[in-house]
């Protein structure tokens, strides 16, 4: 029995997080450029990319698509602590 349906590779915790890392820091720095992630992104993404990129890219898709925001509850209609 494998580890997965697919043939792809299975990235470590830290491969994991260094990915994200690097999505969540390239939206930072291609946000202006790039409203939106797209063909585009992922090629210019992937070839600053070291590792490998089908194992890495969904981590990094996750970072690149968090938002603080969202992350801390902002803008939701939460009742005000006493």
């Amino acid at each position: 029995m494998s580890q997965s349906q697919s043939n792809q590779p299975v990235p470590t915790p830290e491969e994991e997080e260094r990915a994200y890392r690097y999505g969540y820091g390239a939206r930072l720095h291609y946000g202006k450029q790039f409203s939106e992630w797209n063909d585009e992104l992922d090629k210019k993404l992937q070839e600053d990319w070291p590792e490998d990129w089908q194992k890495s890219r969904e981590n990094v898709r996750k970072g690149w698509d968090y938002s603080p925001d969202k992350a801390a509850g902002k803008g939701s209609q939460a009742a005000p602590s006493a």
